[in-house]
């Protein structure tokens, strides 16, 4: 064979190489991006069961590093708050679905349905992951659909979550890493948004102005706005404020602006604020009816750094407000009434 006819022979030999490598590489390319993308759907599916299932330690393995460093066992607590339980993933090729469950106070069992997303501004570096919820349980009528939008950056050969918003009846909007940063500044500010102190470690050995202390304005507040709202005549406002088991014992925001709407509540007072020994809050208040004074006491706690109302117990009606016998507004919703009600006529 002729020189001539071997480089020829060589060059073909080359030119299919290069050809295989760059189809090789096309493909190989394709698949790292196909998997870095569904580990970042992933991260962001195990940010929300940690959260939705106190799982502190999960929680810690998808935040940055540095930032976990400088936390406390009380700010990851506070951010891992839930007591929903882990059922399945499910992932169909282009959105992860997740599964939870719990059970009402009253023995519903109370399901949640989450769909995560890539979003289109997905880069090797950052991304961000859409995520949709629908909760559901056999005495809601109409589903209820949240949605949240988990922000993440690649930092030490992994994906870590560096922001998370949620919006729903309760917002808020979480940063836990941005470029240029320092941990500390992002922990400060993350306290601040957990109505923690700066630093919660210490707040057991405080006097009387205690992290629990600052911390229960929240709860307050929650209590308070359901209140106020009441008062306003906007139930629609006041309903989501509910525990979660009398907005399925009402049925609906409907159900319950018919039914409260008819105690004629004119305002409300704040009787008594403390935190129990669990971290949990509780509040005592009463409404002003025109049928009489009714109290409550709520019990409420952090839940994805949003005090969040437990359950809800009636403490009974001042009678001294009244000529009749108490009467929770339980009892009224079943149609009774006390005695010298004006429709009852003169009974």
């Amino acid at each position: 064979m002729s020189n001539k006819g071997s480089a020829l022979i060589w060059v073909a030999v080359a030119v299919i190489a290069l050809l295989l490598l760059g189809v090789g590489g096309f493909f190989g390319y394709r698949a790292w991006i196909g998997a870095r993308q569904k580990t970042a759907v992933e991260t962001a599916a195990a940010y929300e069961e940690a959260t939705l299932t106190g799982d502190v330690s999960g929680l810690a393995d998808v935040l940055p590093a540095e930032l976990v460093s400088a936390m406390s066992d009380s700010d990851l607590k506070a951010l891992a708050g839930g007591e929903w339980v882990f059922d399945a993933t499910e992932w169909d090729g282009d959105e992860l679905h997740a599964s939870y469950t719990r059970e009402s106070t009253d023995g519903q069992t109370v399901e949640l349905e989450v769909t995560y997303a890539l979003s289109s501004d997905f880069s090797a570096r950052s991304t961000t992951v859409k995520s949709e919820s629908t909760l559901s349980a056999e005495y809601i009528e109409d589903p209820t659909r949240e949605s949240a939008r988990t922000e993440l950056v690649w930092l030490d050969g992994a994906w870590r979550v560096a922001g998370y918003q949620w919006k729903g009846d309760n917002e808020f909007d979480y940063t836990y890493y941005r470029d240029g940063k320092s941990a500390k500044s992002v922990l400060d500010a993350l306290r601040t948004a957990l109505g923690l102190e700066s630093d919660p470690g210490d707040a057991g050995s405080s006097d009387s102005t205690s992290g629990d202390a600052k911390g229960i304005d929240g709860a307050v507040k929650v209590v308070a706005d359901f209140h106020e709202a009441l008062v306003r005549g906007d139930y629609n406002s006041a309903y989501p404020l509910l525990p979660e088991d009398k907005r399925i014992a009402y049925g609906g925001a409907a159900a319950f602006a018919e039914q409260v709407g008819a105690y004629g509540i004119t305002g409300y007072k704040i009787l008594e604020s403390r935190m129990d020994a669990d971290g949990a809050a509780v509040v005592r208040s009463s409404i002003v009816t025109a049928n009489g004074d009714f109290g409550y006491e709520w019990h409420l706690e952090l839940q994805g750094g949003s005090w969040v109302a437990v359950s809800r117990e009636t403490t009974g009606m001042d009678d001294s407000t009244s000529g009749s016998a108490p009467l929770t507004p339980e009892q009224l919703e079943n149609g009774e009434l006390p005695s010298g009600h004006p429709e009852l006529g003169g009974s």
